[in-house]
């Protein structure tokens, strides 16, 4: 259990998630993409939103990529669709969802969804 008290939930899929609601979602999308109104559906994809950076200064330490796990990804009307399943949005969460919105989302092609 985590500090947020969502347990690891495996979903009827056979796939382990962070948390029961997580799990249902992926549920719930497995059965869209049967019927085909969704497509390409991926879990845990990772998207980069700082690479990593290597100072030449010798006072300054390297810096490690900062990323984002998107709980699901699927094509739905032709657009991406980025979803993630939150029940409590920490600090870190939000300036990641904003910095995936202001590098992914910008020209439509790729909508970010929370449920």
């Amino acid at each position: 259990m985590n500090k947020y008290y969502a347990r690891r939930c495996l979903c009827t899929c056979g796939h382990t998630h962070d948390s029961k609601k997580e799990a249902e979602r992926c549920v719930e999308l497995n059965i869209l993409c049967d019927v085909g109104k969704i497509k390409g559906l991926q879990i845990q994809r990772k998207f980069v939103l700082i690479p990593p950076h290597k100072y030449k200064q010798y006072d300054m330490p390297n810096e490690r990529e900062v990323s984002y796990i998107a709980d699901f990804t699927y094509i739905e009307d032709g657009r991406l669709i980025v979803e993630d399943t939150k029940g409590y949005k920490t600090k870190d969460y939000i300036i990641k969802r904003k910095l995936f919105k202001e590098k992914y989302c910008q020209n439509g092609d790729m909508i970010f969804k929370e449920i």
